[in-house]
C-alpha cells in the first residue's frame, strides 16, 4: 500500500507497538529529500517506541547511514548509529546490507558481530572490512579471505562470527521465489510484487489515516488511529528540545567568541587567556576533556596564555581545505570545542598523521583561520550550527575511538577497559586469546600510545585520563 512522505514517525511507533506485524518498508519511489525526511522520522520513533526483540533489515545501508553525510542526512545518521550502537538494550537485532562498504559510516561498521562478505572487486571495499577481518583472525587466516574476496563466485561468500569460531566460505543457493532484486534481462519488464494476503491492509491504512474508508465513531466522527499519540509527541518533543539547545548554544559560543575578541582588539591588548569565569570564583578555560557539559571549573586559568595572533577571528566557511583539511575540521567541530593533537586529529578522521596530503590540510587548516592550534594542541574557534556534541561517557569514548583505530588496536583498548582500565598486557593478551609478542600486537599498542590512550609501564598498561570525563583531551 502507499505510504506518505509524512507517515514516517507514525510508522515507526505502530511497529514499534507491535500494531504492525513484519513488514517491508519501501521508500525507493521517494525522491531524496523526501527519503531522508521519511526514514529520520521512522527511525527516531521506533527506537523510542520499541521494547521486544526486532529483527531490523537495512538493505542498502549506505543509504541510511553514509560514511561522509551530507548537512541534511546527519540527523538520519545519527538515528540509524543510535538503533546499531545502543539499541540492544530495547531488543533490536539489526542486519546491514550494503554492496559498498567503503561508504558505510565507520561507527555502524565496527559494530559488526557476523560479516557474511560475497564477492567484492573493488580495493576501497576490501579494504573498509580488512582491519575487522584482521583484527578477529590470525595471519594466515585474513590472508586467506582477503585474497579470496576478488574471485569469489556469484552467490558464493565467506560467513565469519568469531563469537562462535564460524568461518566457513560457502555458496549460496539461488533465491527460489519471487528475486525482486534481480536484474532485468533486456527487454524484460521488471516483474511485479504478488500481494500479501495475510496483512490486513484495511486495518493498516485506518491506522495510518490513508484509507478511503475509516470506522467512525459514536456520532457520527471519525475514529482517530489506535496509536500511541504520546510516543510520537515525546519524540517530536525531544527532538526539537534537541536542535534548539544545540542551535542556542553553538550561536552563543559564536557570539561571544566574536564579541570578545572584537573588544580586545579595540583596547589593544597584547596577550589573552582564553578562559571564562567560573562559578567557584576562579576562571574556567575551555574544556579539553571530551564531554558535553559547560566548561569544567578550575581555580587557574591555561598554563601559558595563548598570543593574540593566534586567536584569528571566527570564520564560517572552510573554503580553501583540501580533503585532508576538511576531515579534519570535521573532528574538531564539537560543541564545546575539545583541544586535541594533531595525532588523535589524524587518526579520528582516518588520515595518517604524516606525508604530503596531511600537511597540505594541517597547513590550510592554520591558515584558515578556523582553529587555534597552542602547544601542539588544537580546538575549534567556533564551532558550526552542526558541530557534534562532545562526549563524557568513557563507554562513548571507547567506541568513538575503536572504530577509528585499526588492526587489534580496538579489541585490546576494549579489552582494557573492560578490565578496569588497568591491567598488566599479558592478562589483556590473555583475555583475548593472543600472543602477547609479534608485529600485530606490537603494532596495537604502539598506535594506542601515539595517540595518548594508553600509558605503559613496564608490563602495566592504564588509560589515560582520556576516558575519564574530567580528564584531557
Amino acid at each position: 500500500m502507499p505510504i506518505d512522505v509524512d507517515a514516517g514517525g507514525l510508522l515507526g511507533a505502530m511497529i514499534g507497538e507491535e500494531k504492525v506485524g513484519a513488514s517491508i518498508v519501501d521508500v525507493s519511489e521517494f525522491s531524496t529529500g523526501q527519503r531522508t525526511r521519511f526514514l529520520t522520522d521512522f527511525f527516531e520513533a521506533l527506537y523510542g517506541a520499541n521494547r521486544t526483540a526486532l529483527h531490523l533489515v537495512l538493505d542498502e545501508a549506505d543509504e541510511v547511514a553514509p560514511q561522509n553525510p551530507m548537512p541534511e542526512t546527519k540527523r538520519l545518521l545519527g538515528a540509524v548509529d543510535r538503533i546499531v550502537r545502543r539499541g540492544r538494550v530495547r531488543g533490536f537485532r539489526p542486519m546491514m546490507i550494503t554492496q559498498r562498504p567503503a561508504v558505510l559510516h565507520k561507527n555502524v561498521l565496527s559494530q559488526i558481530g557476523t560479516l557474511v562478505a560475497l564477492r567484492l572487486t573493488s580495493p576501497q571495499d576490501r579494504n573498509a572490512i580488512g582491519d575487522w577481518v584482521k583484527g578477529n583472525a590470525d595471519g594466515d587466516q585474513a590472508d586467506t579471505v582477503m585474497k579470496s574476496l576478488p574471485s569469489l563466485a556469484v552467490g558464493e561468500g565467506w560467513i565469519w562470527c568469531p563469537a562462535l569460531d564460524v568461518l566457513e566460505r560457502k555458496a549460496f543457493p539461488r533465491i527460489r521465489t519471487l528475486d525482486s532484486s534481480r536484474t532485468p534481462e533486456h527487454g524484460e519488464e521488471r516483474a511485479a510484487l504478488p500481494p500479501i494476503s495475510s496483512i490486513d491492509v484495511d486495518h493498516l491504512r485506518h491506522l495510518l489515516g490513508t484509507g478511503a474508508e475509516s470506522p467512525t465513531a459514536a456520532g457520527g466522527a471519525t475514529a482517530p488511529p489506535s496509536v500511541n499519540v504520546a510516543v510520537i509527541e515525546a519524540a517530536a518533543y525531544e527532538r526539537g528540545l534537541a536542535d534548539g539547545f544545540e542551535r542556542g548554544q553553538t550561536t552563543g559560543i559564536a557570539i561571544g567568541i566574536a564579541r570578545a575578541q572584537s573588544a580586545l582588539s579595540a583596547l589593544q591588548i597584547p596577550d589573552i587567556v582564553a578562559s571564562v569565569p567560573s562559578s567557584s570564583g576562579g576562571t574556567s578555560a575551555f574544556d579539553t576533556g571530551d564531554h558535553g557539559s559547560y566548561p569544567r571549573a578550575a581555580t587557574t586559568s591555561l598554563a601559558r596564555p595563548l598570543k593574540r595572533d593566534v586567536v584569528p577571528a571566527p570564520k564560517s566557511e572552510a573554503t580553501g581545505l583540501n580533503s585532508a583539511g576538511r576531515k579534519m575540521l570535521a573532528v574538531l567541530d564539537t560543541n564545546p570545542p575539545v583541544r586535541r593533537s594533531w595525532q588523535q586529529i589524524a587518526t579520528l578522521a582516518g588520515l595518517k598523521a604524516r606525508g604530503g596530503h596531511f600537511n597540505a590540510g594541517r597547513k590550510a587548516l592554520i591558515e584558515s583561520g578556523l582553529i587555534v592550534d597552542s602547544d601542539g594542541l588544537v580546538a575549534i574557534v567556533a564551532p558550526s550550527a552542526k558541530a557534534g556534541p562532545a562526549t563524557s561517557d568513557p563507554a562513548a569514548m571507547v567506541d568513538l575511538w575503536a572504530s577509528a583505530l585499526s588492526g587489534a588496536a580496538p579489541k585490546v583498548l576494549r579489552a582494557l577497559f573492560e578490565m578496569g582500565g588497568t591491567a598488566a598486557r599479558s592478562a589483556v593478551a590473555e583475555r583475548l586469546g593472543m600472543q602477547p609478542r609479534g608485529g600485530h600486537w606490537n603494532a596495537a599498542w604502539k598506535e594506542l600510545r601515539d595517540n595518548s590512550i594508553v600509558s605503559v609501564e613496564g608490563d602495566t598498561a592504564r588509560l589515560t585520563e582520556l576516558f575519564n570525563p574530567g580528564g584531557q583531551a
